[in-house]
């Protein structure tokens, strides 16, 4: 259910980013370059199919969509050695928003999406 939810929503957003000119054309995958205010890059690769964050080639797996006052956010996790690291992916802003945690320190990003 969770797999079908995620690739529901990225078809969706893939339609309403590319237009609804060619929704044939809608792809499960999402490219992102993403910035910080302070400058910081990074890219990312949305895979609905197989519920995949990978930003920077770490790979985050989905765990939820989650709904509250910062809009609807898909929630990613990794985890390596002992640490835990999250992404949640602010899909109803525009831009769309990624936060990027480890622990306590918090990366706030700003991305354009593109077909990938």
């Amino acid at each position: 259910m969770k797999k079908l939810k995620l690739a529901l929503y990225l078809c969706g957003l893939s339609v309403a980013i590319c237009g609804l000119s060619a929704p044939a054309q809608a792809s499960p995958l999402m490219r992102l370059q993403c910035v910080t205010d302070s400058g910081t890059k990074l890219n990312a690769l949305l895979d609905g199919p197989n519920q995949q964050l990978t930003i920077d080639g770490a790979i985050f797996q989905f765990t939820e969509i989650k709904n509250d006052s910062a809009g609807e956010r898909l929630l990613f996790q990794r985890a390596v050695d002992d640490s835990r690291y999250q992404a949640a992916l602010n899909i109803s802003s525009s831009p769309i928003l990624l936060d990027l945690v480890n622990g306590d320190k918090t990366l706030n990003f700003s991305c354009q999406s593109f077909k990938a």
